[in-house]
């Protein structure tokens, strides 16, 4: 199952853990793209590329990109338990926990 170039995954309940296979449109070499999440932030996941040429087609300089949660679809689950979500609070110096 694959997303329509347009559409967007609602944020609701649901965001993708480490180890996940997310994919999700990228408008610069017009076409899906998967990679696995390997980071997740309170608003984006870091995910590395599954096809190695697409780091060549986007011209980066690494495997890796940020995807914002509203912008990718879970294609496939990873059986490990929910990573908890951490933001960084600049007042007291250190992380907190904002969701699982």
């Amino acid at each position: 199952m694959t997303l329509a170039k347009n559409e967007v995954k609602k944020i609701g309940n649901h965001i993708a853990n480490i180890e996940d296979v997310v994919e999700w449109f990228e408008p610069k070499i017009d076409r899906m793209i998967q990679g696995k999440v390997i980071y997740v932030r309170e608003k984006v996941v870091i995910v590395q590329f599954l096809e190695p040429e697409i780091e060549k087609a986007l011209k980066l300089e690494n495997d890796r990109t940020v995807v914002n949660h509203r912008k990718y679809k879970v294609v496939e689950k990873s059986q490990l338990p929910r990573t908890p979500i951490k933001k960084y609070d600049y007042f007291h110096n250190t992380y907190i926990v904002v969701g699982q």
